[in-house]
């Protein structure tokens, strides 16, 4: 093995990386929450992220997202911040987005989580690593198959990555998201 590696049980890795479960990283996690679809409408106060609005690059689709008027009480207990992971969880299983504020108050839909990371990640890199064969062999394993999939929120925070310093996280995802 080359000099500054380490061998692990997701396989060979810089020595200043470690390898983590991702429920150390959350800070929180939370469904939407479940509503008519009769709450849909141009005049609502919240929009909703649904598995429609996250395309295959991790991308939000803000343009796209419906407005439902909901209680106040349903938007603030749900709200996303800036920086939160959207992971859809219902038939597109994984598919990941990381929110960014738009001025106006969104949440995850029923059928996604909303993802608050901690201090020790950096929710940036995760919409590159969610898009990894390695993230989606994980996802594959924690998928419930019926008449539709569905990504149990207790699975996502027993997957594993290697994950560098916070540093380097941040580097990283810079450099991939001016790549895309």
């Amino acid at each position: 093995m080359k000099a500054g590696y380490k061998q692990t049980e997701v396989g060979v890795i810089p020595e200043d990386w470690d390898v983590v479960i991702f429920g150390q990283l959350i800070s929180n996690i939370c469904y939407g929450p479940r509503f008519s679809s009769r709450d849909y409408s141009y005049d609502g106060n919240v929009k909703t992220i649904r598995g429609t609005d996250v395309n295959h690059k991790g991308d939000i689709l803000y343009e796209q997202v419906p407005k439902a008027k909901l209680p106040n009480s349903i938007v603030n207990e749900h709200k996303l911040i800036d920086g939160d992971i959207v992971m859809i969880t219902t038939a597109d299983c994984g598919l990941t987005g990381i929110f960014i504020e738009e001025g106006f108050p969104y949440i995850a839909s029923a059928y996604a989580v909303r993802i608050s990371l901690n201090e020790n990640g950096y929710p940036f890199i995760f919409k590159h690593i969610f898009q990894t064969r390695f993230a989606k062999d994980q996802i594959e394993l924690y998928i419930r198959k019926g008449t539709v999939a569905n990504l149990p929120a207790s699975a996502i925070s027993k997957f594993k990555f290697p994950l560098p310093p916070l540093p380097e996280q941040t580097a990283i995802a810079t450099v991939l998201s001016d790549t895309d």
